[in-house]
């Protein structure tokens, strides 16, 4: 059993990281786009 901090740890920060990583890609289109 892997403790509670090592589960959230593995199971949030790639979501975490994907979610940055969309919203930064949205905002370079919407960028690209008002330009």
């Amino acid at each position: 059993m892997m403790r509670f901090d090592e589960v959230f740890t593995l199971w949030i920060l790639p979501r975490a990281l994907l979610c940055v990583l969309a919203l930064l890609c949205v905002l370079g289109l919407l960028g690209l786009i008002h330009c």
